[in-house]
């Protein structure tokens, strides 16, 4: 393999990496685990919206078993959210098994990225963008990973505003918003993670053939 051909963005990868099938499956059940919670979180949030109106537009009204429906949607996805991180730190780990040398932290420093207030806004980006770019060939950024990370901070920040000042003045707008955003937010990121999770399995495929 040549350097203009590899960009040095490989050494030699490591003995397991030659056991796509024990690797890969630890990593399908991460995804699908992941799948999971982002459905229930927007099928709850969905339903709840609808609950809300059915009932008047007033919470008050609402049984409690619609009420259920919005701690069921935060315990979906927190869990995706914990199941996301383990995730990224499984996928760095078997990056750096494929011999991809050019990740700038360690498996525990790409977790660590996304937990710093602030800082996370754009190093959690970057962990990802990585992952997506050296995993497989051709090493490119991927305008998907741009459209999920935009996503997922349009999500929570139009939530704030929600309980502000434009959510008093424009509820139904806002609250459309922040159901529509949550469900592009989920929709990338299973379609994120099922890209790098399948880049890194033809590479394995690959490194296991030759």
């Amino acid at each position: 393999m040549s350097t203009s051909d590899s960009d040095n963005v490989y050494q030699a990868p490591e003995a397991d990496a030659a056991l796509p099938s024990e690797s890969e499956r630890p990593m399908r059940w991460l995804v699908v685990a992941l799948d999971v919670c982002l459905a229930v979180s927007v099928a709850t949030q969905v339903s709840l919206l609808i609950a809300f109106y059915a009932y008047g537009g007033s919470i008050w009204a609402m049984p409690p078993w619609a009420l259920e429906l919005g701690a069921i949607s935060g315990y979906a996805y927190y869990a995706g959210c914990l199941i996301f991180l383990i995730f990224v730190y499984r996928a760095h780990r078997n990056a750096r098994a494929l011999g991809v040398r050019k990740l700038r932290v360690s498996s525990l420093g790409a977790v660590v990225r996304f937990l710093l207030p602030l800082a996370n806004l754009y190093l959690g980006y970057v962990v990802v963008r990585d992952l997506w770019k050296y995993s497989d060939k051709p090493h490119t950024n991927s305008p998907l990973v741009h459209y999920w990370w935009l996503a997922v901070l349009a999500y929570p920040t139009v939530g704030y505003f929600a309980s502000g000042v434009v959510g008093a003045v424009y509820p139904d707008l806002v609250r459309w918003t922040v159901v529509t955003l949550s469900i592009a937010a989920a929709f990338l990121t299973s379609r994120v993670v099922h890209g790098i999770q399948a880049r890194q399995a033809a590479r394995a495929r690959r490194i296991a053939a030759e």
